[in-house]
């Protein structure tokens, strides 16, 4: 059943993991003397060459974490498992699963499903991004005279390693925490574009409590959301 979900929302994935790429590069590479930034992405079209020598892989791939990437990656995570589960309770599809596997079960089973769907999503998505800016970027930045990077290439690529690794588990965790979120929201109002908007405005009200970037905020919400999940679902009696 769940593979048949993936397969299904293949699409969203796919355009998912693209819109996650993209919000990265659109975080600030430098800083102009006006005191406005120029994102990767607009450094990468406007900048020769020479210019995007200066910066490294893991400058670029660092800028990524901006106040709107976690606004939004809310609900690019959430999308695809939230939209499923919703099509299964607007079908009423989810008596028959449920009769066959139980209240308890069927419900987790989705709550794994939205958590591992939103953790792949994001993870995903900063992967991708992490090696389109490796193709384009240096591992270690170019001296203005052309001579002698500023570290070992060994040394840099065990340093953009750490720096993917480590933000890539926060981001994949907080993906999995608003797809868990969205899952009980769908359980508690069945009506995607409502509980899309709701999990944007929480992302927005969330969004320097992401940036701090603690393990405790997407554990703790994934734990409260997993919880809530199953206390709503029994207090309706299994209806959705």
């Amino acid at each position: 059943m769940i593979s048949l979900y993936v397969r299904k929302k293949a699409p969203y994935y796919i355009l998912g993991i693209a819109a996650i790429a993209v919000l990265a590069s659109m975080g600030p590479l430098c800083y102009l003397d006006n005191d406005e930034f120029l994102s990767v992405a607009a450094a990468v079209v406007y900048f020769p060459k020479e210019r995007l020598l200066g910066f490294s892989a893991e400058d670029a791939f660092h800028s990524c974490a901006t106040s709107w990437m976690y606004v939004l990656l809310a609900a690019i995570a959430a999308l695809p498992s939230a939209s499923s589960v919703y099509e299964e309770l607007a079908s009423r599809f989810y008596m028959e699963v449920e009769g066959r596997m139980g209240k308890y079960r069927y419900v987790y089973s989705r709550l794994l499903y939205s958590a591992a769907s939103g953790g792949v999503l994001s993870a995903a998505g900063l992967v991708a991004y992490a090696l389109a800016v490796s193709c384009i970027f240096p591992l270690s930045p170019i001296s203005p005279g052309g001579q002698e990077p500023y570290g070992s290439n060994a040394m840099m690529a065990g340093s953009l390693l750490l720096s993917v690794g480590a933000k890539t588990l926060y981001m994949a965790s907080y993906g999995m925490a608003m797809s868990v979120l969205a899952m009980f929201l769908v359980f508690l109002y069945p009506d995607l574009y409502t509980c899309l908007g709701v999990l944007f405005t929480i992302g927005y009200l969330l969004k320097e409590a992401a940036m701090a970037e603690a393990m405790l905020l997407p554990w703790g919400m994934a734990a409260a959301g997993a919880a809530a999940c199953g206390i709503l679902w029994k207090m309706k009696g299994g209806r959705a």
